[in-house]
C-alpha cells in the first residue's frame, strides 16, 4: 500500500496538497541554488567518464533545480512544463529565499499554463490559489471552476501517463477537493502514478527513478535516479545512510560522499553540515 501523503515539497503550494515528480524523506529538505561547493569535489565517489557522460546527459533533461530562477526559466521557456510549474511555485514560497514572494509571477504563469496551454496540473494549482487568496482575490466560485476544469484535464493527462496529473487526482480523492472523497479511487491514483513512475524510469527518466525509490523505499532506484543525474535522490540516499532510516546501516562516508555529489550538483540543503 502506497503512502497516502500530502505532497508539496518541490511544486506545491505551502498548504495545499499539490503533488510533484520528486519528493524527500524527512530530514532531507528539497531546496536547491545554482551554486555549487567546489569543496565537494573531493568526497566524491569514483566514477568512470561512461557514468559521468550519462549522467550529464540524463541531467541536461531533468527538469530545473529550485531555486535556480534563470535556469527554470530558460528550461520553461523551452517548453519543459514542470520547469514552468516548479517557476511558479518558487516565486509563491513563504519566508526568506533568494527571489522573495511575487505571487503575481507565480498567477501569470499559472495562468498562462492553465489557459492557453491547458495543462491540468496548472489549473489545479490555479484554483488553489483562487481557494485559499494566495496572490489572488479569495474566490470560491473561481476555485471550483478551475478546480473542475483541471479535473476534466488530468483524468485523460493521467490516463496518458503524466504522472503529477494521477497526483493531483488522488489528492483531491482524498480532500474531496473538486472530486468526491473516496480513498479506495485514491489509493488506485497513487498506484497509477507509482506505476508510471516505474515506467518512466525505466525508459531513463531519473527523476522518476528517484521518486520511485521513495515512495517504494526502494534504495536501488534511489540509486539509479542519482547515477542517472537526479541530484535530489543523491541526497535522499544521503540522508538515508546519514540517519539510518528505514533501519539501513548507518554509513557516514556513504551518506558524506552521497551528500556532497548532491551538493556540487546545486542542493542547497544538501551542503549543509550533518
Amino acid at each position: 500500500m502506497l503512502s497516502m501523503r500530502c505532497l508539496t515539497s518541490l511544486t506545491g503550494l505551502v498548504v495545499l496538497c499539490l503533488a510533484c515528480g520528486s519528493s524527500s524523506r524527512a530530514g532531507s529538505g528539497v531546496t536547491a541554488t545554482t551554486s555549487a561547493a567546489t569543496e565537494a569535489a573531493s568526497a566524491l565517489p569514483d566514477a568512470s567518464s561512461g557514468a559521468v557522460a550519462t549522467a550529464t546527459a540524463s541531467a541536461k533533461s531533468l527538469p530545473c533545480l529550485d531555486p535556480d530562477e534563470a535556469g527554470c526559466r530558460a528550461k520553461c521557456d523551452a517548453g519543459d512544463l514542470e520547469s514552468c510549474m516548479r517557476l511558479a511555485s518558487m516565486y509563491n514560497k513563504v519566508g526568506d529565499t533568494k527571489q522573495g514572494q511575487h505571487p503575481e509571477r507565480t498567477r501569470a504563469i499559472v495562468d498562462e499554463l492553465c489557459k492557453k496551454k491547458k495543462h491540468g496540473p496548472a489549473c489545479y494549482y490555479l484554483g488553489g490559489l483562487h481557494e485559499f487568496g494566495f496572490g489572488v482575490p479569495k474566490d470560491p466560485d473561481l476555485a471550483a471552476s478551475l478546480t473542475e476544469m483541471a479535473v476534466k484535464l488530468e483524468l485523460t493527462e493521467c490516463e496518458q501517463g503524466m504522472v503529477r496529473a494521477c497526483e493531483d487526482l488522488a489528492s483531491s480523492h482524498i480532500r474531496g477537493y473538486g472530486l468526491p472523497k473516496d480513498k479506495a479511487k485514491a489509493k488506485q491514483l497513487e498506484e497509477r502514478a507509482q506505476e508510471l513512475r516505474k515506467q518512466g524510469c525505466d525508459k531513463g527518466d531519473a527523476s522518476l527513478c528517484s521518486s520511485y525509490g521513495i515512495f517504494s523505499d526502494d534504495r536501488e532506484y534511489l540509486e539509479r535516479g542519482c547515477n542517472g543525474g537526479d541530484m535530489y535522490g543523491c541526497q535522499t540516499l544521503g540522508n538515508d545512510y546519514h540517519y539510518g532510516n528505514g533501519g539501513l546501516k548507518k554509513d557516514p562516508e556513504k551518506a558524506r560522499a552521497l551528500l556532497a555529489k548532491a551538493c556540487a550538483g546545486g542542493v542547497l540543503s544538501a551542503c549543509k553540515p550533518r
